[in-house]
């Protein structure tokens, strides 16, 4: 075994990598029997990945090593051991433990079992522990398991669980991809997004192009629909919040209600917003966008004018383009 602290992979994923399952799950029964104190010691060496130990499980729980194991790794093995996932009292240990499983193994394969543990420890890890350090570890497993045909819609809904609009561009950015079945992944999640999915066989960046002018314009006005590919074939995960792109105030993702408390001015212009048809509201929020951006004070005085008044020249700004 190569000492702890020294560069490269712990000598059980060495095996793993070079030689496959059943010749690391060998290699260890007869470590374990010969060479007890060695085969403890590999299995706590700090460089080994959650792969090699799931693969390994069977035989340490019957060599008796569980207790005698690192606690992130026997807190792993513990988690295996359950029927269905729980949360464990000792919270400190939990975390960096599936944090461990999902770092060091999302982009691995053993079995279907092996998946499913992937996407339970990322679950927990987005929704419950709302880690999104490691939104890129799963944007990467996401991807993964395209190329490789595997089933990623659970990871697509510990991903989009997190409520965090701006990793959306870590999916984005496999849109100009020179893997086909990345960008098609990448197309399939964003499609609720206007112009990702117009095909440019001159200009294959202008999809990720139109992500990032969208998210620059709503960014800060969408609310979380929870729509994921486990009840939808065509998710909608957030849409936009009109009333407040038209004001300029930036919502909460969990409800879309404004994170700034309101005047009563604000207040009312909200509502009379919000009560206006759908189209109008789009028309009026596109433009009050632009005229804020464009003139700050332009956009003020704009803004006094009735919603009627403005109505009209947004439709007389159409007729001009």
């Amino acid at each position: 075994m190569k000492e702890e602290g020294r560069e490269g992979a712990a000598f059980l994923d060495e095996v793993r990598k070079k030689r496959g399952i059943e010749a690391v799950v060998a290699s260890f029964r007869n470590l374990a029997e010969k060479r007890e104190e060695q085969a403890v010691a590999d299995l706590n060496d700090r460089r080994l990945s959650f792969p090699t130990v799931y693969a390994l499980r069977k035989e340490i729980e019957q060599f008796g090593f569980i207790e005698v194991m690192h606690w992130r790794t026997r807190t792993a093995l513990e988690w295996l051991r359950e029927d269905q996932w729980t949360l464990s009292s000792d919270v400190q240990s939990v975390h960096p433990s599936l944090k461990w499983i999902v770092t060091t193994g999302a982009t691995e394969t053993i079995d279907a079992g092996y998946l499913k543990k992937i996407d339970e420890a990322a679950a927990l890890l987005t929704m419950v522990f709302r880690d999104h350090s490691l939104l890129p570890t799963v944007a990467d497993a996401i991807f993964y398991r395209c190329r490789n045909d595997l089933p990623y819609h659970y990871l697509v809904t510990a991903f989009l669980e997190a409520k965090n609009p701006h990793s959306l561009t870590l999916i984005a950015d496999k849109l100009r991809s020179a893997d086909s079945k990345e960008a098609a992944c990448a197309r399939k999640m964003l499609g609720f997004v206007p112009g990702i999915n117009k095909q440019d066989e001159k200009d294959d960046t202008k999809p990720f192009t139109a992500f990032l002018r969208w998210m620059e314009e709503n960014g800060p006005y969408l609310r979380y629909k929870g729509e994921t590919f486990d009840t939808f074939s065509h998710p909608t995960p957030y849409v936009l919040v009109y009333a407040a792109k038209y004001g300029g105030h930036f919502v909460s993702v969990e409800d879309g209600t404004p994170i700034v408390k309101l005047t009563k001015q604000e207040r009312r212009t909200w509502e009379r917003f919000e009560v206006l048809p759908l189209e109008q509201q789009k028309r009026l929020a596109g433009l009050s966008f632009r005229k804020r951006r464009e003139n700050d004070d332009e956009w003020v005085r704009w803004m006094q004018l009735s919603m009627k008044k403005q109505l009209k020249a947004a439709q007389g700004r159409e007729n001009d383009d």
